[in-house]
C-alpha cells in the first residue's frame, strides 16, 4: 500500500507532524482481543473507548457502547436493545427505547449507540446485546445533571502566559503491520516511539498569542491563539513552512460549558472538515476519568482513514492529556499519547 500523506496544514495534521508522523504504511492486522461490551463518551476509529463508563451529561443526546469479540466468539447478527431503567417522569421503569439490529459478518469490534433528538433525561440505563439471538453482554448506563466547571474566567482554565511552557511525555505506538515513514524518531526496544514535547506561550500579537510547538526541542509547528468568554480559537497556523490563516477562527475549545456541546469546522478553501464534540467531566468519575473539558475531534482524511483527537483539558493546568488515533477502517495505523509532566 502506498503511503497516505494527510493534508498536513488541518489541526490534526499539525499535531502529528508535531509527533513525527508525515505519512503511514499498513497492512490489516489485528491483536487478539478481551471479549468486552463498554459504555463510553466516544470512541476511536480502531473501537477502543474514549472517557470508557464515565456519566453521560444530561445535555448529551446519545449513549454509546462499544464490543469486542474474544478469538473464539464469531457471531452473525447482533440486536441491541436500550432500556430506561429509571429516568422519573420520563417514562415508566424498564421501559424499551430503541432497538436495532448489525450484520457483524468478519469484524471483531465494532459499536452501538443511542442518540436521540432532545438532551437525555437524568436517570439510569441498560443496553442488552443478544449474539445471533442468545443473550451476550449487558452494560448499564448513566447520565448526570450536567457538572459545572469551577473556573470564573477562561484564564482560569488555560493560564496563556507569556513565557509558560508546557512539557509532555510522548510515546507513539504503531498497529500491527503498519510502520512510520519519513519519521527522524526510532523506536525503542519495546516497538514504541518515544520523545519530548514542548508548548510555549509567547507574545501577544496582532493574530493572536504566538504558541510554539516543538518535538526533542525542535520547533515543528507555530499556532496563534485567542482565549475569551467563547473559549479557545487558532487564527494561524504554520506547519513545515505552509502557513494558514484560518478565517473563520477554528474554535479548538468552546465556553461557556453546558454540560455537551458539538460545533463543527469546515476549511475556507473547503481542504479539511473537523467535527468537535465536548464534554464536561466531573471529578467524581470512574478511576483515570479526570474533571475538565473533554474535547473529540474527528477528520476524514479520505473514505477510509480516520484521525481522532482526545484532549482533556483542566482548570488551572490546561491541556494535561492528548491521545491522537489513526486508524484505516477498523484498523489501528498508529496511537500518540502525550501526558503533562507532573513539574
Amino acid at each position: 500500500m502506498n503511503p497516505i500523506r494527510p493534508n498536513r496544514i488541518s489541526l490534526l495534521a499539525a499535531w502529528l507532524a508535531l509527533t513525527g508522523v508525515s505519512a503511514v504504511s499498513a497492512q490489516a492486522a489485528d491483536e487478539p482481543q478481551q471479549s468486552a461490551l463498554i459504555p463510553c463518551l466516544a470512541c476511536t476509529g480502531d473501537f477502543q473507548p474514549i472517557a470508557p463508563n464515565a456519566a453521560v451529561p444530561a445535555a448529551g443526546k446519545e449513549l454509546l457502547v462499544v464490543f469486542h469479540f474474544a478469538p473464539d466468539e464469531h457471531f452473525h447478527k447482533l440486536v441491541s436493545r436500550w432500556v430506561a431503567d429509571d429516568v422519573g417522569l420520563a417514562a415508566p421503569p424498564g421501559q424499551k427505547i430503541a432497538q436495532s439490529e448489525l450484520a457483524v459478518k468478519d469484524s471483531t469490534s465494532g459499536k452501538f449507540r443511542y442518540h436521540q433528538p432532545k438532551p437525555l433525561p437524568v436517570g439510569r440505563y441498560h443496553v442488552e446485546i443478544l449474539a445471533d439471538g442468545q443473550p451476550w453482554k449487558t452494560a448499564s448506563l448513566t447520565v448526570v445533571a450536567a457538572p459545572v466547571l469551577a473556573v470564573s474566567a477562561p484564564a482560569g482554565l488555560l493560564p496563556l502566559t507569556e513565557g509558560r511552557m508546557w512539557t509532555y511525555d510522548f510515546v507513539q505506538e504503531t498497529g500491527p503491520g503498519s510502520n512510520l515513514s519519513e519519521s527522524e524518531m526510532k523506536p525503542d526496544v519495546d516497538g514504541k516511539f518515544r520523545a519530548t514535547v514542548t508548548m510555549t506561550a509567547g507574545k501577544s500579537e496582532a493574530d493572536g498569542l504566538h504558541v510554539v510547538f516543538a518535538r526533542n526541542g525542535k520547533t515543528v509547528s507555530e499556532e496563534w491563539w485567542r482565549l475569551n468568554a467563547k473559549g479557545l480559537s487558532a487564527s494561524r497556523r504554520t506547519v513545515d513552512g505552509e502557513i494558514l490563516a484560518l478565517n473563520p477562527p477554528q474554535v479548538l475549545l468552546a465556553l461557556p460549558t453546558a454540560g455537551f456541546m458539538d460545533w463543527s469546522y469546515r476549511a475556507a478553501d473547503g481542504s479539511f472538515t473537523q467535527h468537535y464534540r465536548e464534554w464536561c467531566l466531573n471529578e467524581n468519575g470512574p478511576p483515570g476519568v479526570r474533571s475538565g473539558l473533554l474535547v473529540v475531534t474527528e477528520q476524514d482524511l479520505n473514505p477510509s482513514l480516520k484521525v481522532v483527537a482526545e484532549r482533556l483539558w483542566v482548570p488551572g493546568r490546561g491541556l494535561v492529556r492528548e491521545v491522537i488515533t489513526t486508524s484505516l477502517g477498523a484498523h489501528l495505523l498508529s496511537r500518540q499519547t502525550m501526558l503533562l509532566r507532573q513539574n
